[in-house]
C-alpha cells in the first residue's frame, strides 16, 4: 500500500525489487507516485502493468518495452474534453485540476484541442474536498463551459457542489476524470 504518498510507494517498491525479487508491479493509482516508482521498476529490470494512471512522459519518446498500460494515457483524458468542448462551440472555459503531475498534464492535453479562451485556470490541493473558493470563482469568470479534472473522492465531492450551488454552467468532462 502506498497510502499515495510517493516516498512510502518509493521504498515498498524498492523492497519488493531488491530484497523480495518481485519483477511485475501493478496498482499505482496517481500520477506523482507512479513518476516516483515505476522508474525504478524499469531501471531494476522489472515490468509495470498499469491499470489506471498513465503519465505523458511514459509514452512516445518515453516509452519502455516493459511498460504496459490496460486503461488509458492521462492526456488523453483531457484531450477529448478540450475537442468536446470545441466541438459544441464553447468559447470561453474555466479548468480545474489538483497541482501535482497527472493534474498538469489534464490542463495542458485539454488547452491542446480548445481553441478558445481559458479565462481560469485553477489547481487545487491533491485530496481536496471543499471546492466553495472554486466555485465561487467559476461563478465570478462566468465561463461559457467548465472542465475539471478531480480523480476519486474529489471529483464526487466538487460535482456534489456544483450541484448545490445552482450553477447552471455546462461541465465538460472526461468519465475517468472523476
Amino acid at each position: 500500500d502506498d497510502g499515495g504518498k510517493p516516498g512510502q510507494a518509493k521504498a515498498t517498491a524498492e523492497r519488493y525489487l531488491k530484497t523480495d525479487g518481485v519483477k511485475i508491479f501493478t496498482g499505482i493509482v496517481f500520477g506523482n507516485v507512479g513518476a516516483a516508482v515505476i522508474p525504478d521498476v524499469l531501471d531494476g529490470g522489472g515490468i509495470y502493468i498499469s491499470t489506471n494512471t498513465a503519465a505523458a512522459p511514459f509514452a512516445g519518446k518515453g516509452c519502455h518495452k516493459n511498460y504496459f498500460v490496460a486503461s488509458w494515457q492521462n492526456d488523453g483524458q483531457g484531450e477529448s474534453a478540450g475537442a468536446l468542448a470545441q466541438n459544441l462551440g464553447f468559447k470561453q472555459a474555466f479548468i480545474m485540476a489538483p497541482n501535482y503531475p497527472s493534474g498538469k498534464e489534464m490542463m495542458a492535453a485539454f488547452r491542446k484541442y480548445f481553441k478558445g479562451d481559458v479565462v481560469e485556470e485553477k489547481y487545487t490541493q491533491l485530496g481536496q474536498t471543499d471546492f466553495a473558493v472554486e466555485i465561487a470563482a467559476i461563478r465570478s469568470a462566468n465561463p461559457d463551459v467548465v472542465h475539471i479534472f478531480q480523480p476519486g473522492g474529489m471529483g464526487i465531492a466538487f460535482i456534489r457542489q456544483y450541484n448545490q450551488s445552482g450553477l447552471k454552467i455546462p461541465l465538460v468532462v472526461h468519465a475517468a476524470s472523476l
